[in-house]
């Protein structure tokens, strides 16, 4: 027996939600910085290969690491406060923040207080 193949289901243009970032998803994350005082990374035309992450560790309110996966033009971002673990198998706490742009996969430097 065969069955009919089901045909290729074509491509929608999806407007920006939730869980499909468009490059003017970050303008809240541009909104609230002064790219002329900080060394933090303006949202740019990056273009990603999709399988990119990185941990930032950095003392912010207090030391901890930021923990960011590239998803759809955007870093998607959770800030994890105690850490890494020290060896697998030890769960930690990771709060969602703010998506952030592809150009901090690179970044490093100080950022100023208040920014």
């Amino acid at each position: 027996m065969h069955t009919a193949q089901p045909k290729p289901k074509k491509r929608k243009n999806r407007p920006a939600s939730r869980t499909y970032k468009s490059p003017g998803a970050l303008k809240s994350y541009a909104d609230k910085r002064d790219f002329s005082t900080t060394p933090e990374p303006p949202p740019g035309s990056a273009n990603g290969t999709g399988n990119s992450f990185v941990v930032h560790r950095h003392h912010a309110f207090r030391l901890h690491c930021d923990l960011r996966l590239e998803r759809n033009v955007t870093l998607l971002s959770w800030a994890v406060p105690k850490g890494l673990p020290p060896r697998p198998g030890i769960k930690r706490l990771a709060v969602k923040v703010e998506d952030h742009p592809l150009e901090y996969l690179d970044s490093e430097g100080r950022i100023p207080k208040g920014e």
